[in-house]
């Protein structure tokens, strides 16, 4: 049967308190189970949804299922193939997201009560800061807490809503129907900044959906089927830039935008060039209704430009712009040694990000891990803003 405890690594949650519950698999998943996957994709996203703990073999920190969880405050641990597939359906375990480690216990036995891990303290003097939700829920959840105050705006990624959508949830519209793109969106908009308190902001990104993303969830789009490199091919921008259909949709929501204080964010764009094409298609009429998510080594080199186009925010995406600062692909456990967030590569673009943004009336928010967040500040300029998700803000207890 093997050891009573295995011994992993955590890959999200560390600061989650440990979970009891039995294994489950992605055919026969439970409400609060413990999912036991091989792998973190999103073929698999109903069932970590879920799930109150995910154990896998492979998978990264920061690839697109985990950074999902990461939000919703669901651990994830990653095991050698030999040990996960030790743990049999039905068996009851412990799973300690601090310790890395999954016990197994005897059937009806009691757990008992393994000692949640110290909440990390909300940095005294922090900036305020966007919160990084999944769906109005967050919202709600953020809003309730102690760290509301903190909190000016919230950050949602388009995608998120397509993947609850292919998951069944809410209905399964087609991303080739740009009529039921723009209702589908206007409705996501409209429910989010239903749940804003008064000065909060919204900022809303654009699909950034990969060829094998979209094959997995069942979604129509453009371009190729498949690609021998989904990273670096046709997603993001330059997906928007292929899709008339798409480019209707967003045109439509646009000519009838939704009240309220929302910012739409372009994904994965290199350049001024990209983004006066896409400012064309889309009919841009305001751009400072606009921003963008900088994430590859060109944006930063070109960001200068990009904001003489008139956007009015920058949003960092730290988790992309490592793995392509370090060729270190961030949804393989293999590489992530080499996957570091604080290497002198990354803070110095990340610096000189924020002195290129000096002297333009543009809001930049770069992401953090909360494991992060100290370093970061420690040697960014002062002041500087951060993004968070919900359950690293959630699991922060006020300063003394």
């Amino acid at each position: 049967m093997g050891p009573a405890v295995l011994r992993g690594q955590t890959l999200v949650g560390a600061a989650v308190p440990p979970v009891s519950a039995e294994i489950t698999t992605p055919a026969a998943a439970a409400a609060g189970g413990v999912l036991a996957c091989p792998a973190l994709t999103l073929d698999y996203y109903q069932a970590v949804m879920t799930s109150a703990a995910v154990l896998c073999s492979a998978g990264g920190r920061t690839g697109h299922l985990p950074s999902i969880c990461r939000v919703r405050g669901i651990p994830v641990l990653i095991f050698g193939p030999a040990e996960l597939a030790a743990l049999t359906p039905g068996t009851p375990v412990l799973v300690d997201p601090a310790a890395g480690t999954v016990t197994r216990l005897e059937p009806g036995a009691d757990p008992g009560r393994a000692a949640a891990p110290a909440r990390p303290r909300l940095p005294a003097g922090l900036a305020p800061v966007e919160a990084v939700i999944a769906a109005s829920a967050d919202i709600a959840a953020i809003n309730r807490s102690a760290v509301a105050p903190l909190v000016e705006s919230f950050f949602m990624r388009e995608e998120f809503a397509w993947t609850a959508d292919a998951a069944g949830r809410t209905g399964g519209t087609r991303l080739d129907e740009p009529a039921a793109i723009t209702a589908r969106l206007r409705a996501e908009i409209t429910g989010l900044l239903a749940g804003l308190a008064a000065g909060q902001r919204l900022t809303f990104r654009l699909l950034d959906l990969r060829s094998d993303e979209a094959a997995a969830l069942g979604l129509a789009v453009s371009g190729p089927a498949s690609e021998p490199n989904p990273e670096l091919g046709l997603h993001g921008a330059r997906r928007i830039a292929a899709d008339p259909g798409y480019q209707h949709a967003i045109g439509e929501l646009m000519a009838r935008p939704e009240a309220g204080p929302v910012t739409f964010s372009i994904p994965f764009i290199n350049d001024e060039h990209e983004l006066d094409d896409l400012f064309s298609k889309l009919r841009v009429a305001d751009p400072r209704r606009w921003g963008v998510f900088v994430e590859t080594p060109a944006a930063v080199d070109r960001l200068p430009q990009l904001l003489d186009r008139g956007i009015s925010v920058v949003n960092v995406g730290t988790k992309d712009l490592v793995q392509f600062l370090l060729a270190a692909d961030r949804g393989n456990h293999a590489v992530a040694r080499f996957y570091d967030t604080r290497h002198p590569a990354v803070m110095n673009a990340l610096t000189a990000i924020s002195a290129r943004c000096a002297g333009y009336d543009t809001t930049l928010r770069i992401f953090t891990l909360g494991s992060d967040l100290d370093y970061y500040r420690s040697r960014l300029p002062g002041g500087t803003r951060f993004m968070l998700c919900t359950s690293e803000l959630l699991q922060l207890s006020p300063p003394p």
